[in-house]
């Protein structure tokens, strides 16, 4: 996990926080689904915690799923916080390959707690300042039995979120690719892409993730093409109606040898009351990492 100025919080394991990928992902496992994700950055320095809970089904009378995604950072002195809905809708393609556009709306709060700046000489009378902001995002995703590929478009509406100003927060762009190999019937090999833009920064998040009997596991890098910024390594186990996976992250820049620290990540993922009675091949066979 990666948070920078003018840009959104990056993880490590997207694939087992689905509906902070990609909106389309609502519903898409065919029964309910709860996924939690913490992380924490240069933990031996200014901590960056970031933590994600959400919760989706399909709706048959909706002809697709719902979501909610809940998500807070904590920065030093600065606290995002944001409540997010997803809705989306499953089009038979053909050949057992689906189409799922989707929307997203949220409201968010920045806020920022002044008793951390000791130096400054008025303070505000009020210990803590914050703003409110209305978010709109929309989603693609095209699947079949092993392949799963999508566009998400966050931040369409630009919501400023500036407590001494207008800060606008700009379009989030992240295209998505993933196929599955069966190796054996116990054996699983998935290559991932991710590629994310926002404002002027951009990067690509290349991984290959395997699994074998129940147990994941997988490595990947993130890069700009001109910085090598991170390479992380990812064990987890998973069965039928959970998952749990540990990453760490180790960075290339110097950061980590200079003693600020690493970045690590632990995602859970549960899935129940899987009642569906329909042909369609939803992406719980793609198996979340």
């Amino acid at each position: 996990m990666r948070t920078v100025s003018a840009q959104d919080t990056h993880f490590t394991q997207y694939f087992s926080n689905p509906l902070y990928l990609n909106p389309a992902f609502a519903g898409s496992a065919g029964c309910s689904r709860i996924a939690a994700d913490g992380s924490i950055q240069w933990p031996n320095s200014f901590s960056i915690k970031t933590a994600t809970l959400s919760y989706d089904q399909y709706v048959r009378y909706l002809h697709g799923g719902l979501g909610y995604i809940y998500q807070i950072d904590v920065v030093g002195a600065e606290t995002r916080q944001s409540a997010t809905l997803n809705y989306s809708y499953q089009i038979n393609f053909k050949n057992n390959m689906f189409l799922v556009p989707a929307i997203s709306v949220g409201l968010g709060d920045f806020c920022i707690d002044w008793r951390h700046f000791n130096y400054i000489v008025n303070p505000p009378a009020e210990p803590y300042s914050n703003k409110l902001y209305f978010n709109l995002g929309a989603g693609l995703l095209f699947y079949n039995k092993n392949l799963a590929m999508g566009l998400a478009i966050d931040h369409i509406n630009r919501p400023n979120n500036g407590i001494e100003g207008v800060s606008h927060i700009p379009v989030k762009y992240t295209f998505h690719f993933s196929y599955q190999f069966k190796i054996k019937e116990i054996a699983t090999i998935t290559p991932t892409l991710i590629y994310l833009r926002q404002f002027k920064e951009y990067e690509i998040n290349p991984a290959i993730l395997f699994k074998v009997w129940h147990i994941k596991f997988g490595v990947g890098n993130r890069t700009n093409l001109t910085n090598y910024d991170e390479i992380w390594g990812m064990l987890g186990y998973e069965n039928n109606w959970m998952s749990i996976g540990y990453s760490y992250d180790y960075s290339l820049s110097g950061l980590t040898s200079a003693g600020i620290g690493a970045s690590h990540e632990i995602t859970t993922l549960f899935k129940f009351n899987c009642r569906c009675k329909t042909t369609k091949p939803h992406i719980s066979k793609i198996k979340e990492f």
